[in-house]
């Protein structure tokens, strides 16, 4: 949830207002100020994130070994052939 104030005293009213919820983010924008809450704690935002981060990296890390994978198939082409030549 984000929400936005103007001065210190509407911050402090949100602020209070909300004390229910986590505050993750105070944003200080062109466009204004913002506080942004969340209903669960910053650690499990935090592992969530990790989760995401890790399941981007498995992909990148699978796309690296198919390039890998094809560049050694490429390179044994390349080997039978000159092999081939040699004989």
């Amino acid at each position: 949830m984000k929400i936005q104030y103007a001065n210190d005293e509407e911050k402090k009213v949100i602020l209070l207002k909300n004390k229910d919820k986590y505050l993750i983010e105070e944003q200080n924008l062109v466009n204004g100020n913002f506080l942004i809450f969340s209903n669960v704690p910053v650690l499990e935002n935090e592992y969530n994130l990790i989760l995401e981060k890790s399941d981007l990296e498995k992909v990148a890390m699978a796309e690296a070994i198919v390039d890998l994978n094809n560049e050694i198939e490429i390179l044994k082409e390349k080997i039978n052939k000159l092999e081939k030549e040699g004989k």
